[in-house]
């Protein structure tokens, strides 16, 4: 059987041999939405409607997304179940045991989880998304865990993806992977884009989790330190928990923070409006934030950590991870400056042509075929 996969003049058309793929339980018990389970879900998508047999294998899942997979026609083996807690390790039991009775093909595996190819027939590819449980195991819950798991499937697997170039440059040094045993497959956006609109005060919009090596406090102590920026400016926080005691006590009686969570819906109108996204991690494996806002017409700061200046490329303006001045400097004369922000818009959606989910599936699709070839 072939398969032919249009994904633009970049990544051109593609006949190859296609096996059958198949898509584990891993982060679909374990992740109700998410990065990893979207990157999934979109690539899931675009192998069936390029005619690869996919098949998403999870005798229970707490995704929505894969339900909408099913309805778009894709072979879906499980069910849908509310989150709850003991959710991971029932699906986890689960998982093993159907793992065993998969045909022989390709069984993409979606997390680190253990035994799940010991008894597999077919060959085994797995995705590296960052190296952050071993730059930084003690800020992520059973980080050392997860190191000791990602190692594993990496040695049990035929064939290992990378979201970025820095994801791969990082696993040969910290695990020891031959570069050449592994293909880089960047993430894209799967957002809708809406008409750039201004809200009612404008605002600086973070995005994700604000712990750790996310480096949140650069952000609010530079915020803080500007009168223009906290009385001019809200501060947007989408995602991740409500502020603590501790971050409040950096915001400035004349400045606003505001927390939300909600769907894509809500992010689309946020990128949309917001006068800059900045992004404060040290490292990312990739850093969608970056891309979607791109791909939004949203302007992007972000300290240059990881793969972030990868998929930002020129459009983005970088800081320094560790200078509250720079980054205040860089935010008041930007915003101050309506001609740069128009070309940082116009060069971040250009930038963020280079990433889609097409080419994503068609480098992926080459890598299955040459696995089986």
């Amino acid at each position: 059987m072939t398969a032919e996969l249009r994904a633009g003049p970049a990544s051109g058309t593609i006949r190859s041999p296609v096996p059958e793929v198949t898509f584990d339980h891993g982060i679909f018990v374990t992740q109700r939405f998410g990065g990893v389970s979207r990157y999934f879900v979109e690539l899931a998508r675009a192998l069936a409607r390029a005619g690869v047999p996919v098949t998403v294998r999870s005798p229970i899942f707490v995704t929505d997304a894969v339900e909408t997979l099913r309805r778009e026609g894709v072979a879906v083996r499980g069910r849908l179940v509310p989150a709850f807690k003991g959710a991971t390790w029932l699906g986890n039991q689960l998982g093993r045991l159907a793992s065993s009775r998969s045909a022989p093909g390709l069984v993409h595996e979606t997390w680190y989880m253990d035994s799940v190819g010991k008894r597999c027939p077919g060959r085994i590819a797995v995705t590296l998304h960052d190296m952050i449980s071993e730059l930084f195991p003690d800020e992520v819950t059973g980080g050392l865990e997860q190191s000791r798991r990602k190692r594993a499937a990496v040695k049990r697997a035929d064939l290992i993806f990378c979201v970025s170039e820095t994801t791969r440059r990082d696993a040969a040094e910290l695990l020891g992977i031959p570069a050449d045993r592994m293909v880089v497959t960047p993430l894209a956006s799967s957002l809708s884009v809406l008409p750039r609109s201004q809200s009612a005060r404008p605002f600086l919009l973070y995005v994700g989790h604000r712990g750790g090596y996310k480096n949140f406090r650069l952000l609010l102590s530079a915020y803080g330190s500007r009168p223009r920026l906290h009385g001019e400016f809200d501060l947007v926080c989408f995602g991740g928990p409500p502020l603590d005691a501790s971050e409040r006590e950096l915001v400035p009686r004349a400045g606003k923070v505001v927390h939300l969570v909600g769907g894509d819906d809500v992010l689309e109108q946020l990128y949309a409006q917001a006068s800059v996204l900045v992004c404060t991690s040290r490292y990312e494996g990739f850093g969608l934030p970056l891309l979607e806002a791109m791909s939004a017409g949203c302007p992007v700061v972000a300290v240059g950590g990881g793969s972030t200046p990868e998929v930002g490329g020129s459009a983005a303006r970088y800081v320094q991870a560790d200078d509250i001045d720079e980054l205040a400097d860089t935010l008041e004369s930007l915003l101050s400056d309506e001609a740069e922000l128009e070309a940082m818009s116009a060069r971040g959606v250009l930038r963020s042509a280079n990433f889609s989910w097409s080419r994503t599936a068609s480098r992926t699709l080459e890598a299955y075929a040459e696995r089986q070839s």
